[in-house]
């Protein structure tokens, strides 16, 4: 989970460069990018040369432009020694249409510093909104979504006024599309396959096509992991672990500490993707429908439990490649509780299996003894569970 200030600084962007709130995707995903740096270039560059940028201010003048950030920030228009200021920023190469933006906010002070954050505040609300309700925000709704962030002052009535208003509006929003799920009984277990590692290197692998769910605990080390199976679990400890998956099937993946790496089959060459728990957890598919294929990476977000390299088919990608696809291109944020009403299963299911398997992966080789007495075989992985994950 992004911290605060991150957040904060995310929805800043979005409402000084578009003057909306941000979209749910993007949000976790430029927060995530501000948890791990500083350097704001890569950031500057993607909203200041966005096409929506560009078709808000792109045809304006070097004053119209500054005029429409001000209202955007601010809710007014600059008074002659501040456009003057950033005028004379943008006219000498002191700031680039990029960076203005971010520069004219940087310098916010009194009433003005005080509607920026209640704005970022307001925004914050509706993206929250957005989320809870699995709304839909698009193109169609920018408009409104702007509006609203219009009426916010320097005045704090005036953001509970508009989070009101922002509670009524999203209520009212179509409830975005959900991605097709494979409905299976909810009856069942599947009998999982312990299969552990030491404190030494180990390379872990299973090859069947059995009903059992072979769970590999790979433990301290750096290790390798490598499941060819209808589906699997493989939790890599601390350590340079390197993770294999099979062309069929479901499997999670939860990673620990080090630099480690996942590759997956070739029938990955159409991937769809979305999260559950608010982004926590980020599930990957085949977007084609051809393939009986889905990939789930709990706290894929979390630094201590991120893939730094993913390799495909056609090449390989960073940790922040795969962050950035989801903040493009993910179906969207989805509850337990949504799935429980549209689809008719049981929300309490998901996260407790998700949990146990996150919990598993946190054992090392001084702590496994203690839980591995424990008779899990056919207790865990219910077909709910897995009807939840796999998708057409």
């Amino acid at each position: 989970m992004s911290t605060q200030a991150s957040i904060d600084l995310a929805q800043q962007m979005f409402v000084v460069y578009y003057g909306r709130p941000a979209d749910p995707g993007g949000l976790a995903y430029w927060a995530s990018v501000f948890d791990t740096t500083n350097d704001l270039s890569q950031a500057l560059n993607a909203f200041g040369n966005s096409d929506e940028f560009t078709s808000l201010f792109g045809a304006l003048s070097v004053n119209g432009l500054i005029n429409n950030l001000y209202q955007q920030m601010y809710g007014r228009d600059p008074d002659a020694d501040g456009l003057a200021f950033y005028a004379n920023l943008l006219e000498t190469g002191a700031a680039t249409l990029a960076s203005i933006g971010k520069q004219i906010a940087d310098g916010s002070q009194n009433s003005d510093l005080d509607t920026l954050k209640n704005k970022i505040t307001a925004a914050n609300s509706f993206t929250d909104q957005i989320d809870d309700l699995n709304a839909l925000y698009d193109a169609s709704s920018i408009p409104a979504a702007q509006a609203l962030l219009a009426i916010v002052d320097n005045f704090e009535n005036s953001v509970t006024e508009v989070i009101n208003a922002i509670i009524f509006y999203t209520s009212n929003l179509p409830i975005s599309d959900t991605p097709n799920l494979i409905s299976l009984p909810s009856t069942g277990t599947f009998s999982l396959q312990p299969i552990l590692g030491t404190s030494a290197v180990d390379s872990l692998s299973y090859t069947s096509d059995s009903s059992e769910t072979p769970v590999l605990i790979a433990l301290d080390g750096n290790d390798s992991l490598f499941i060819d199976n209808n589906s699997g679990v493989l939790l890599g400890g601390n350590g340079d672990d390197s993770y294999g998956i099979g062309n069929t099937g479901i499997y999670l993946v939860f990673d620990s500490t080090g630099n480690d790496s996942l590759a997956m089959p070739s029938r990955y060459d159409d991937i769809g993707l979305y999260t559950i728990n608010s982004g926590q957890d980020l599930i990957l598919y085949d977007e084609s429908g051809l393939n009986n294929i889905g990939l789930v990476l709990p706290d894929w977000q979390d630094a201590n439990h991120r893939i730094e390299t993913f390799v495909l088919l056609d090449g390989t990608y960073s940790y922040n490649d795969l962050a950035q696809a989801v903040a493009l291109y993910s179906d969207g944020d989805f509850s337990d509780e949504y799935a429980a009403a549209t689809e008719g299963l049981p929300g309490s299911i998901v996260d407790p299996h998700i949990e146990l398997f996150e919990y598993l992966g946190s054992l090392d080789s001084t702590n496994i003894d203690e839980v591995m007495d424990i008779d899990i075989s056919g207790a865990v992985g219910s077909e709910a569970l897995m009807s939840y994950l796999l998708l057409s």
